[in-house]
């Protein structure tokens, strides 16, 4: 019997959540947050690296945990642990690259790859070729990345142009299907939230040529949306993702809901908690920067999934046990 594809899930809930027909969504595939919290995927010569430092966490709540991704080649291509950081589930390494971590480090899934060198501390390790599904996911998540920018602005929101919030916060309705903003700047500091709402099943895109910065800001969600309904998604010129002291004072290090596309800059996340996925050349955690998936109820972008939904993803989770299985096994 043949397996339902990520790609036919998507579709199908779009239609028994929203009820009604749809625009085609941009799908990750492969590079999606069912397999990857961090994908660092390099730039082609050189490979993704990846810090993870003191007070740092990539945790899941998944079943198996998702993954932490570093794409080959070798060169450049390393994952540093430090403090205390941790890794929940499992990291995959493409070939011949370095692991550098501490003895307070812990990596809950183990570390698979060929012919990884450098110290593990104790952490399982199969020495097992990844680069054939890690090569698959940077490819994906260079399709996703074109198709994105490739996409006009909706109609609903034709006239914004840069979203700079440093003095009040904003909320973006959307409608069901595809919701796209073409941006120059997004920027949110002085603990300014933008809202993005919209019905269950429909997804927003922000395309950001220039430049994307939370400092002491905030991108949440309404309506019927989670985390994976959010792209922000960087231009090939675009600069490097800051996204640090993205809440600071704590007690509040909530920073983002959604899924970062960056996979030519540069990303640093540091004082804050991003719901969702981050892919980049290459991603730097320092001094409690924490990555988590899927969001907890009553967070902000904490929706409880309708029972369709649920049934849905259930199918979903399936689908990546089998993909684990087989790729770990």
């Amino acid at each position: 019997m043949k397996r339902l594809s990520v790609i036919g899930l998507s579709v199908l809930a779009s239609f028994l959540v929203a009820g009604s027909v749809q625009a085609t969504l941009i799908s990750l595939n492969s590079a999606g947050p069912t397999n990857w919290e961090l994908l660092a995927v390099g730039n082609g010569t050189d490979g993704g690296s990846i810090t993870i430092g003191t007070g740092d966490s990539v945790t899941s709540a998944s079943v198996p945990p998702a993954a932490v991704g570093l794409v080959g080649p070798s060169t450049g291509l390393e994952l540093t642990m430090s403090g205390t950081g941790l890794i929940q589930g499992p990291v995959d390494m493409g070939n011949n690259g370095t692991i550098n971590i501490a003895s307070t480090n812990s990596i809950g899934g183990g570390i698979y790859g060929l012919s990884l060198a450098g110290s593990k501390y104790g952490n399982t390790y199969t020495n097992v070729s990844e680069a054939t599904v890690l090569n698959a996911a940077r490819a994906a998540a260079l399709s996703a990345n074109a198709a994105a920018t490739a996409l006009p602005t909706s109609s609903a929101f034709a006239g914004i142009t840069s979203i700079n919030l440093s003095t009040s916060s904003e909320t973006l309705t959307g409608t069901a299907g595809e919701n796209v903003l073409n941006l120059t700047n997004l920027n949110i500091s002085g603990n300014q939230v933008l809202t993005l709402d919209a019905p269950a099943g429909s997804q927003f895109i922000l395309n950001v040529s220039n430049q994307f910065s939370l400092d002491s800001g905030t991108i949440a969600v309404g309506g019927g949306l989670n985390f994976s309904n959010v792209i922000v998604n960087l231009a090939p010129g675009a600069q490097a993702v800051d996204l640090t002291d993205c809440q600071k004072p704590k007690p509040n290090p909530f920073c983002m809901t959604g899924i970062v596309l960056a996979p030519y800059q540069c990303a640093q996340l540091s004082y804050g908690t991003l719901y969702g996925e981050l892919i980049a050349e290459n991603i730097s955690l320092c001094t409690c920067g924490n990555v988590q998936m899927p969001c907890p109820p009553g967070s902000p972008g904490g929706v409880v999934p309708e029972p369709t939904t649920v049934a849905l993803l259930g199918l979903g989770l399936v689908g990546v046990l089998a993909r684990r299985r087989t790729t770990k096994g």
